[in-house]
C-alpha cells in the first residue's frame, strides 16, 4: 500500500489556491494585453510580449498539471481509503460473527451449569423429604401394628364371648 505525505498533499492543495489567484491574475493581465494596440508597440516590446504569452502559457499548462497530479492522488486516497474501509468492515463483521459463536457456547454452557446445580440442589432436597417421609411413615407403621394387635385382640375376646353364648 502506498503511503500518503498529508504535508506534502497540504502545501500542493496550499500552493492549488494560490494558484487560482495567480491564474485570475494571468487571466486580467492577458486580458489587457488584448487590449493594447500592437502594432503601435516597437519590436523589441513585440517580442517582451511574445516572450509573456509565452511563458502565460506554460504557467497555464503548469497549474493544470498540477490540478490533474492533486486530483489523482486525491483519487488515490479515497480508493485506498475506501478498500481500507471495506477490509475494516468485513474483519469486523469476523469478529461479530466469532464473538456471537462463542457468546452463544458461554450461554449454553452457563445453562448447562444451572441445570445440573438445579438438579443437584433438587436432589438433595428429595432426599432430605425421602428421609423426613420414611421417618413419618415408620412411625405410622408403628401406630397401625399396634392398632392392629390390640383390634386383633378384641376380635378374639369378642369370639370366645360369641362361643360361649351358642
Amino acid at each position: 500500500m502506498k503511503t500518503f505525505n498529508i504535508e506534502k498533499i497540504k502545501q500542493e492543495l496550499s500552493k492549488l489556491t494560490d494558484l487560482d489567484h495567480l491564474k485570475k491574475e494571468a487571466d486580467r493581465l492577458s486580458q489587457e494585453f488584448r487590449n493594447i494596440n500592437f502594432s503601435q508597440l516597437t519590436d523589441p516590446a513585440q517580442r517582451q510580449i511574445k516572450l509573456l504569452e509565452k511563458k502565460y502559457d506554460e504557467l497555464t499548462q503548469l497549474i493544470q498539471n498540477l490540478q490533474k497530479q492533486i486530483d489523482g492522488e486525491i483519487e488515490q486516497l479515497s480508493k485506498s481509503f475506501q478498500k481500507s474501509r471495506k477490509d475494516v468492515n468485513s474483519h469486523l463483521k469476523r469478529v461479530k460473527k466469532v464473538a456471537e459463536q462463542q457468546k452463544k457456547k458461554l450461554r449454553k454452557a452457563v445453562k448447562k451449569k444451572l441445570k445440573s446445580k438445579k438438579k443437584k440442589a433438587k436432589k438433595k432436597t428429595t432426599t432430605k423429604k425421602k428421609k423426613t417421609s420414611k421417618k413419618k411413615k415408620t412411625t405410622q407403621k408403628k401406630a397401625s401394628k399396634k392398632k392392629t394387635s390390640t383390634t386383633k385382640a378384641k376380635s378374639t375376646k369378642k369370639a370366645k364371648t360369641t362361643k360361649k353364648g351358642d
